[in-house]
């Protein structure tokens, strides 16, 4: 078995084995190379000695994609490290483990204090965010044997987040929210940053945000809301989707967040959508309970992974 940095000629090879181990609750597919040119390797905070690839006998195995957080967006934390995708070919954990091994080393020489896989909190781990339609790109429990190389890798459970999927059917009317509110939609861009979502998280789709405002202009609630026009493996159809669900605290129990959230629904559904999805805390029994209300139904658990800082010396 042979391990190499990514280098061009191996496009191909990264992009196979995607597509043949690769699941992912929103994971979208299959990939082709020009994806994969455009959502990873033209990234400017892509780095191709952090991408690694498994050969035997000169076949691609497992390869392992290792970067670093933001914590602005834009440019990579050097001290927080991760791993933000993995594949292995069936019969190869050990080579997959060897993988991921070499894929941590690589991150501690680059100055990482910290390591975690799969981490949850998108946008802020900046490689293969374009490959994902929905907000949360935890490694999908149906990962092809995903679970099992990571436990193998001495990597713990950090969290849950529970994809859930609603059919955009008719509605019963609920009481809009209270006067002096109204609803405003608007195409997405940063708060922080005031960038678009193509450059924030490398979604191609049109982004827009369903605000609630009051009279002063203030956003009082809001949804951020996209179509697919990529195929969806988790669903089986070109899921839309939302994310950045919430009002303001003294909103909350009047009914206005159910009454933002179908008019997004009503949107959505104008435009040919059947069914929308949306990731939250698996533990977050209220969103999840509030989610139930609304319509949605659980479709699968996403997990991000930390590796436990007592075994940093296994990968020395």
């Amino acid at each position: 078995m042979e391990i190499r940095t990514f280098r061009p000629g191996l496009e191909e090879a990264v992009v196979s084995l995607w597509n043949r181990c690769v699941r992912g609750c929103y994971a979208t597919g299959p990939l082709d190379v020009e994806s994969f040119a455009a959502s990873v390797l033209a990234k400017k905070y892509y780095d191709p000695d952090g991408l690694l690839v498994a050969f035997d006998q000169g076949r691609p195995v497992a390869f392992v994609h290792a970067g670093f957080k933001s914590s602005d967006w834009i440019q990579p934390d050097c001290r927080m490290g991760t791993l933000s995708m993995v594949a292995v070919e069936e019969d190869y954990l050990k080579d997959g483990e060897a993988t991921v091994a070499e894929a941590v080393r690589y991150l501690f020489r680059r100055g990482a204090k910290q390591v975690e896989a799969f981490t949850i909190d998108f946008p802020r781990t900046p490689f293969y965010n374009g490959l994902y339609g929905g907000e949360l790109a935890g490694m999908d429990e149906e990962h092809s044997r995903g679970l099992e190389l990571m436990r193998r890798c001495r990597f713990n459970i950090s969290n849950g987040a529970l994809i859930m999927v609603c059919e955009l059917a008719d509605e019963a009317a609920f009481v809009p929210p209270a006067e002096g509110l109204q609803l405003r939609i608007g195409d997405w861009q940063s708060p922080l940053l005031g960038r678009s979502p193509a450059e924030c998280y490398g979604i191609p789709e049109p982004v827009r945000r369903a605000s609630l405002v009051n009279l002063d202009g203030e956003e009082k609630g809001g949804i951020t809301f996209w179509q697919l026009d990529r195929y969806n493996r988790a669903s089986g159809d070109h899921l839309a989707v939302v994310s950045h669900v919430g009002v303001a605290p003294e909103l909350q129990g009047t009914g206005a967040a159910v009454w933002l959230q179908q008019e997004v629904h009503k949107i959505l559904r104008g435009e040919g959508a059947e069914r929308v999805g949306l990731g939250t805390g698996a533990s977050n029994g209220r969103a999840v309970s509030f989610y139930r209300k609304l319509g949605y139904q659980p479709l699968k658990t996403a997990y991000s992974f930390h590796l436990d800082w007592r075994r940093y010396g296994d990968f020395a």
